[in-house]
């Protein structure tokens, strides 16, 4: 029986996230109504995070046993990758400034595109809940959705198309549905830019690590930066340029800008015929010794 491995063309993607949204829908559906919400401030916070870790992680969880059930059995997610401190700082460095640049230049145009009542009344109820009770939001926004957005969109849907495709196609597309799966306007031009920042690292390093702290870095200079008290400005801009242009230039001198440089996928059937290879070759070196 010969092995198969998990891959995604672009329609075949469609059809995947929107599989993860009907799981998501039933099972936060379900822990929403099933369990009741205390009224004290401690309690339902301690409750409305469980229940958002436990729907999350179901739903991940699923989506990994439906893949090496029908798919690939051995299919893992890469956690570590090659990270070091430098690349960590570096990463680092560069979220921030393109934040900042951001928020002071695209952004504010993105901010005009109309989202319409749905999401307009959504994000207004989403700023009563976080006045009235900060804590949920706040640990959602900074660890739950940066941990399990990214085991999503790199772990496993970039990781799907880097077999299909090309690694620049497969991180635009990556970038691409990262921007469609926030449903809007605004976060789509945000989400399909630092997306495309995200998908590199992930290919450079193969490290859900690093990718999880850019994803929470980001979350939370915009959950403390406040654009109506803050006027857009051109020395945050500027300030903003230099960080992120001395971060991209200090990856570039580890050899991470450089396509051609970067390890290519690694093909799993490729990877175990090379490996027999080797041991039937030393194997036939040490008869040939004898």
């Amino acid at each position: 029986m010969s092995a198969s491995k998990f891959e995604l063309s672009a329609s075949r993607a469609i059809g995947f996230l929107l599989y993860y949204i009907f799981l998501g829908v039933i099972i936060l559906g379900v822990l929403k109504y099933a369990i009741p919400t205390p009224t004290t401030i401690f309690l339902e916070s301690v409750v409305l995070i469980a229940k958002d870790l436990v729907g999350q992680g179901l739903i991940v969880g699923l989506i990994l046993w439906d893949i090496r059930r029908k798919h690939e059995p051995d299919f893992e997610l890469s956690f570590v990758g090659t990270i070091n401190y430098k690349r960590f700082l570096s990463v680092l460095v560069v979220t921030i400034g393109y934040f900042l640049w951001y928020q002071n230049s695209i952004g504010i145009l993105a901010e005009k595109i109309p989202m319409g009542k749905l999401f307009t009344d959504y994000f207004d109820s989403l700023e009563i809940d976080l006045k009235r009770n900060p804590y949920p939001l706040t640990i959602s926004a900074l660890i739950v959705a940066p941990v399990f957005e990214e085991i999503l969109m790199r772990g496993i849907v970039l990781e799907a198309f880097l077999r299909k495709y090309g690694p620049v196609m497969a991180i635009f597309l990556s970038a691409l549905f990262f921007g469609l799966f926030h449903m809007n306007g605004p976060q789509f031009v945000n989400a399909f830019l630092i997306g495309l920042f995200l998908g590199f690292v992930y290919y450079s390093t193969r490290s859900l690590i690093l990718c999880i702290a850019i994803h929470a870095t980001n979350n939370s200079i915009a959950f403390l930066y406040d654009s109506d008290k803050h006027a857009p400005g051109f020395p945050a801009f500027f300030i903003g340029v230099l960080l992120f242009i001395a971060g991209l230039w200090y990856l570039r001198k580890m050899g991470m800008l450089n396509f051609r440089k970067l390890p290519q996928p690694i093909d799993p059937l490729e990877a175990a015929t090379h490996q027999i290879e080797s041991k039937e070759s030393i194997s036939e070196e040490g008869k040939l010794g004898r």
